[in-house]
């Protein structure tokens, strides 16, 4: 019984196929997690794209419609005046900066309740956000913020690099406000 055993134990055949097994899914699992990963700051990039799309969408919204006329009298083939014509014009223009950045940051809170600390996501609204108007008729909002990775940053630890656990994302929206006459 002893021997049988021993015998067992000194026979190299398939040790190869046993390793390679045993390598072949730790590098299958390794690139599941970091798919997993890829696909967790995808999902919150396009999270952070919606919320500065809605966001610079209503600081744009606040613009005035702002209408121009010019008049011009009309002549007959003697040169008399026989009416005037107006030419109208109308064009946006956001008014007031503080008026637009706080509708766009109201926004932005609105659509971005799923970047929060407890689904792993670190955001500052005060430094991470940044509204600006682009011209007289546009706003620009702009968003950063870090993901938690959990296999990057476990690979990361590993070969002794920090800079995997936490990976940036970043969105930007821009919007231009448009006077609609019909």
């Amino acid at each position: 019984m002893f021997s049988r055993v021993s015998n067992l134990i000194r026979d190299e055949r398939g040790f190869s196929q046993i390793t390679f097994s045993v390598m072949a899914m730790f590098f299958l699992l390794l690139i599941a997690g970091l798919a997993s990963d890829m696909g967790r700051l995808r999902l919150v990039q396009g999270n952070l794209v919606v919320a500065c799309d809605s966001s610079s969408l209503s600081g744009a919204m606040t613009a005035d419609a702002i209408k121009e006329s010019t008049a011009a009298p009309e002549y007959d083939s003697s040169g008399n005046v026989v009416g005037i014509h107006e030419d109208v014009r109308w064009h946006a223009q956001i008014n007031s900066s503080e008026r637009a950045a706080n509708a766009a940051l109201s926004a932005f809170s609105l659509n971005s309740s799923d970047l929060t600390a407890a689904r792993g996501v670190s955001f500052n609204s005060t430094s991470d956000w940044r509204g600006e108007m682009v011209g007289i008729d546009s706003y620009k909002v702009s968003a950063r913020a870090k993901v938690r990775t959990f296999f990057a940053g476990a690979v990361g630890l590993i070969t002794g690099s920090t800079s995997f656990i936490d990976m940036p994302v970043s969105a930007t929206g821009t919007a231009r406000a448009v006077v609609k006459t019909d």
